[in-house]
């Protein structure tokens, strides 16, 4: 019986999740997106960085099952809209890329516990932020701050904020 449990709360590629700490630190990490595109259902690591990559992917909406997407040390100037459709993202990483604001549309990931975005050129955080509930650490220094909305403080579970 105990096995059948286990087997049963394994990730399965008809059934987009939201893995726990141990299944993602256990996860494939997939360093390229012609790599993860060869196994789309299979992607819940992603990891691109210092490609010099100057636009997010647009393939990296084909992987459902994405938990942990890093395009850290890129050149990346905007973030797409579209960004909120990858819900079961815990950790997203856009460290020291070029990126002026944050979209609205951030604030659909109700999975993400992790934002990491420093050293940037981020002058604006949208209210949204307000609605990642779950977010526990959300690293913005090194940006072009000078004010952070209100809603910030509806972020309960929120542990760590770095403004340096």
């Amino acid at each position: 019986m105990v096995i059948f449990l286990l087997l049963a709360s394994a990730p399965t590629a008809g059934n987009a999740q939201v893995l726990d700490s141990v299944q993602l630190a256990h996860a494939h990490v997939f360093r390229s997106i012609e790599e993860a595109l060869t196994k789309p259902d299979s992607v819940y690591v992603l990891q691109i960085r210092r490609k010099r990559l100057s636009q997010f992917p647009k393939e990296i909406f084909t992987f459902r099952n994405l938990n942990k997407l890093d395009l850290s040390r890129n050149r990346i100037e905007l973030l797409p809209r579209d960004i909120g459709s990858l819900s079961n993202l815990t950790e997203l990483n856009l460290a020291k890329n070029k990126l002026g604001a944050l979209p609205p549309d951030i604030g659909k990931l109700k999975n993400l516990k992790r934002l990491i975005v420093f050293q940037n050129e981020i002058a604006f955080i949208p209210s949204e932020i307000g609605e990642v509930e779950r977010l526990e650490f959300l690293d913005l220094w090194g940006n072009e701050l000078e004010t952070l909305p209100d809603e910030i403080s509806k972020l309960k579970n929120l542990s760590v904020m770095d403004l340096r």
